[in-house]
């Protein structure tokens, strides 16, 4: 008997002082029965009230509520620890400068909103922010494409990666085919011999980095 039956039931005999039983009989209730019922239907509507009010809290807050900064932080100490593990320190130093520039700039566009918070639209925002830069109206020179591709694939990557790993795998991200394609840059100057001899062969400038 499920707890609307149950409802019933004890409504009905709270409300006859003489309820018949399944079996045809009358059951005569004293002042004491009619106490002892009232405080039994309380009881189960209390519990019920209870029960709903914890599936409805389960359902809005089925995750943690993390703002973009806290979730990154997460993405960094825990998602992402195996993979930084094998990294030398320059690498790692690079790992972090590409993906915190990244958040950076989504912040400074939306702020520092709930991980829950982010739509489709802000995808947008920032896409059509690097697309101004790529793409300049004003006469400016364009920003590599290549730099606003991989802000956009490391905020896709960070979005995805983070609700995977609370458990919602289905959800779709923000930043999702959001690319500059076919963009081609003719005036990209080959690096210097100078350059090369100085950062490149100079005594002790690959020192940090690993096997790998």
């Amino acid at each position: 008997m499920d707890g609307a039956l149950r409802f019933e039931s004890l409504s009905t005999l709270l409300s006859h002082p003489s309820s018949k039983t399944g079996f045809g009989h009358s059951i005569p209730q004293t002042e004491h029965q009619n106490e002892l019922l009232l405080h039994i239907l309380n009881q189960l509507q209390s519990i019920s009230s209870s029960v709903g009010n914890r599936a409805e809290y389960m359902t809005k807050n089925d995750f943690p509520v993390h703002s973009i900064r806290e979730a990154f932080q997460i993405y960094v100490d825990v998602i992402c620890a195996a993979e930084l593990k094998s990294k030398s320190p320059s690498q790692r130093a690079g790992w972090l400068r590409t993906k915190q520039r990244a958040i950076n700039n989504f912040v400074m566009r939306n702020g520092n909103i709930k991980m829950s918070e982010i739509t489709r639209e802000h995808g947008r925002q920032i896409f059509d922010w690097w697309s101004s830069r790529v793409f300049p109206s004003d006469g400016s020179k364009p920003l590599n494409a290549d730099t606003a591709n991989r802000d956009m694939v490391n905020l896709h990557s960070f979005y995805t990666r983070y609700w995977e790993y609370l458990g919602d795998e289905d959800r779709k991200s923000p930043f999702r085919k959001l690319r500059f394609r076919n963009v081609i840059y003719k005036d990209i100057p080959p690096f210097s011999d100078e350059w090369i001899v100085e950062k490149i062969l100079a005594h002790g400038a690959l020192n940090n980095l690993n096997e790998q």
